[in-house]
Parts: structure tokens; sequence; C-alpha cells
């Protein structure tokens, strides 16, 4: 029983370490994805509209950021010099919504 109970605490000592960046165009789309993460006990979250936006959040946060949630589109924008592969964050998470949702 005891090991059960330091595993919990483990996670939720996790949880609260863990910093995290959500990236999307869309304001409704960061506040959906934070709400959820915070659901789920995550608190140190930050949240960008471009991926130049990510860029400098990354270099100048006085912490390491340990995972980004980024919109597929953000990556594909042809005008933005800057791109995934230009950013040190150890942890990507790189999603695209369904067409219907995105309606």
């Amino acid at each position: 029983m005891s090991k059960i109970i330091k595993v919990i605490k483990s996670t939720d000592s996790f949880k609260r370490d863990v910093r995290i960046i959500i990236a999307d165009r869309k304001q409704h789309h960061l506040f959906h994805i934070e709400k959820k993460l915070n659901s789920l006990g995550f608190y140190r979250i930050i949240t960008a509209s471009s991926i130049t936006e990510v860029y400098h959040l990354s270099k100048i946060t006085p912490y390491l950021i340990d995972v980004l949630i980024i919109d597929a589109a953000l990556n594909q924008d042809a005008c933005s010099k800057f791109n995934l592969d230009n950013i040190t964050i150890p942890n990507i998470i790189v999603y695209q919504l369904p067409a219907e949702i995105l309606s």
C-alpha cells in the first residue's frame, strides 16, 4: 500500500514541476487545452499564438520548458523563419484537429 502512495505522490510532484507551452492561433483552442491540463493537475502553462512567439518564449524563459503542445498548422508557416528544428524543447506534441471541429 505504501508503494502505491509513494507513486501517487511522486506523480503529483511531477505534475507541479512540468512547464508547458501550448501554441495555437485560435484562442479558444488554447483555453480548452489549458483547462484540460489544469484538470489533470498541470498548472505551469504558457500560451503562444505563433511559432515565433514559441521560439522567443523558449529562449527567454528562465526555466527549462519541458513540453511543447503545438498545432500542426503553426509549424507549416512558410513565412516564419522559425520552425520546430530551431526550438530546444525536449518533448514536443504536434496535433491537428479534425476538419469538423475546426468549422
